[in-house]
């Protein structure tokens, strides 16, 4: 009776409302905390979005529950090791891993072996095809260097595919190529042909194919006035300006 004439004096199109809210209170709050400590490293964010759950303590993550980098470093293996610091820069995905990014390793069993990996690749013992890789060496999955090709391509300035010139004939009077382009005879050793007289808004374009990768790119220029700038770009997307 008391609860009834304390419910009486409540506004009819409040009613629901407060009913509403009552029962959202009761119901779904173990879910919630359930959810809210389901986060064994802390970072925030619950385990079944996480895609780093290993991330150190007090480090900044995003959405995902990796680290968020701000040029500082890669984390290649998502671990949450930088690479500049990470002494096992393979290892395999969700592995627990150390502050040094190493596997920590758990004995299955008391009295059980310990899980190894000796040469600290991220690829461990009992799985490892070559088990004795130098330290910081890039693994495959069966723990044996990724052998990188080096790819040398030396693109001719004068070898264009298309062009853009803004003076009526070529400047530079080499007889190479019948266009706009100011092209000269080069000074070099073997002879040759470079770009000379070049102005602001001209541009060249090359055709290129490399496979998916890093490259170093260096380029042989010279202005006599000095002060000469120049941009890179590859498929529309501009890379530096020198």
């Amino acid at each position: 009776m008391k609860l009834k004439k304390q419910m009486s004096n409540v506004p009819k199109k409040w009613l629901p409302v407060s009913l509403l809210l009552v029962l959202v209170s009761a119901c779904g709050s173990e879910t919630l905390e359930e959810e809210i400590n389901n986060d064994l490293d802390n970072d925030s964010v619950i385990n079944r979005l996480d895609l780093c759950p290993n991330t150190a303590a007090n480090t900044v993550v995003d959405s995902t529950g990796c680290i968020i980098i701000k040029d500082k470093g890669t984390d290649a293996d998502r671990d949450g090791i930088l690479d500049d610091v990470d002494a096992c820069p393979n290892t395999t995905e969700n592995a627990v891993v150390d502050n040094t990014g190493c596997v920590v390793i758990e004995e299955e069993d008391e009295g059980a072996d310990n899980v190894e990996d000796t040469d600290n690749d991220g690829v461990l013992d009992e799985l490892d095809q070559c088990p004795e890789t130098t330290a910081g060496t890039v693994v495959d999955q069966e723990g044996c260097e990724i052998i990188r090709q080096v790819v040398d391509i030396t693109i001719q300035a004068e070898d264009y595919l298309n062009y853009f010139d803004i003076t009526p004939a070529n400047e530079g009077g080499a007889n190479y190529r019948d266009d706009q382009v100011d092209i000269e005879v080069t000074t070099d050793v073997g002879g040759g042909y470079n770009i000379g007289y070049i102005g602001a808004s001209e541009w060249l374009e090359y055709s290129v194919t490399l496979e998916a990768g890093n490259y170093e790119i260096s380029s042989r220029v010279a202005s006599q006035p000095g002060g000469g700038q120049y941009n890179l770009s590859i498929n529309g997307l501009s890379l530096i300006h020198i």
